[in-house]
């Protein structure tokens, strides 16, 4: 019999169990199987005395290779669900009815019964507590013995394509039977400059660091998770660290192999002074922005960059308010006179011009 009959036969068992009620066979060996199958019965169950007199013993005659020997038989003969009378389990310890039952499970057996007679004239019927111990011992060897036809995911997921069918040939080494990913929650991978990574360990220090992340239909609203995982190595080729978030995706809105826009934001810089980027220009010593007078005259003023990203800076060193060449910066010198460059739909503005420069609040 092979491990796919085993599982649908107790399968079918336990339907019967769950079922209320049923009336299951005793039958004694292979050809009275058959004749209690065409029958119309449900299931099958051996005897420990007929089984016996197969062997021309009496009850609890027989030894357990004898009586699994003619289980088997009775299993083999038909596709009925096959239970057996294992008498006390072939031994008097948790440990002996463990092995009956694994023995059991090997022929093909489905299911069993323990006796809890001892056997023993003086004190026939086994203590309570260690009757109980004997059949925690025989649930513990059918659920061992489930586990050799079954594997169990750690976690819940969504199978995709299943890579055999019933008859490959499966061995240590060959294709997955089958991939499982996690689906809800989600996790999302992206990677952040090593220059930030400062400022995210100092997050993560303090608390969860919220991340967002955003597919590009307009129609599906932002989703909201936190940081789980930052690596142990910084990727020298890029110049990155790989980080992941985990964020609820009960809607399953979120896909693996999806790519989505991640916002993280590991730091706030309050009341910085935002330029942009090219309007910071770089000397021999210092970098320093170009300041408009109100002559229309410029004048360099010292500043220090904080932070740089997409085209945007954060400096110090410059008041609010200020005016500033934001292009053509290069062409002017301290003194220089530039006037406001024509905005797009603007009424043009009269008045000439020395060197031009645009310049910005």
């Amino acid at each position: 019999m092979n491990t796919t009959d085993q599982e649908t036969r107790a399968r079918r068992f336990r339907e019967l169990h769950d079922s209320g009620h049923f009336v299951i066979a005793n039958c004694w060996d292979a050809g009275s199987a058959r004749v209690l199958a065409s029958l119309g019965f449900a299931a099958l169950a051996t005897s420990s005395s007929a089984a016996a007199a197969v062997y021309g013993r009496l009850d609890h005659g027989i030894s357990i290779e004898q009586c699994l020997e003619n289980a088997r038989a009775i299993c083999q003969a038909t596709d009925l669900p096959v239970s057996a009378d294992l008498e006390k389990g072939f031994g008097d310890q948790p440990a002996d009815v463990m092995r009956a039952i694994q023995r059991a499970a090997e022929v093909g057996l489905v299911g069993g019964s323990i006796e809890d007679a001892s056997g023993a004239r003086d004190k026939p019927i086994y203590d309570l507590n260690f009757a109980i111990d004997r059949v925690a011992a025989a649930v513990e060897a059918a659920r061992v013995a489930r586990a050799y036809t079954e594997i169990r995911a750690t976690f819940a997921g969504r199978a995709g394509a299943i890579s055999v069918r019933e008859g490959s040939l499966v061995q240590p080494g060959s294709n997955p039977l089958v991939t499982i990913t996690q689906i809800d929650p989600i996790a999302v991978s992206f990677t952040i400059p090593e220059k930030e990574l400062p400022a995210l360990q100092t997050a993560l220090a303090a608390g969860k660091v919220s991340v967002v992340a955003s597919v590009k239909e307009a129609t599906v609203p932002p989703f909201k998770g936190i940081v789980t995982f930052v690596d142990n190595t910084v990727d020298p080729t890029s110049g990155t660290i790989k980080v992941k978030a985990e964020f609820a995706n009960s809607q399953a809105q979120l896909w693996p192999g999806m790519y989505v826009n991640v916002e993280v934001s590991p730091r706030t810089l309050r009341n910085a002074t935002v330029v942009p980027a090219q309007a910071v220009q770089t000397g021999p010593e210092n970098r320093f922005v170009y300041i408009v007078g109100a002559d229309g005259k410029v004048s360099q003023r010292t500043v220090s960059l904080v932070y740089v990203d997409s085209g945007t800076a954060v400096i110090d060193g410059l008041d609010p308010g200020a005016r500033i060449v934001v292009e053509g910066a290069q062409n002017l010198r301290p003194g220089s006179a530039v006037q406001e460059a024509q905005r797009e739909g603007a009424p043009p503005k009269g008045g000439g011009e020395s060197r031009k420069g645009k310049k910005a609040a």
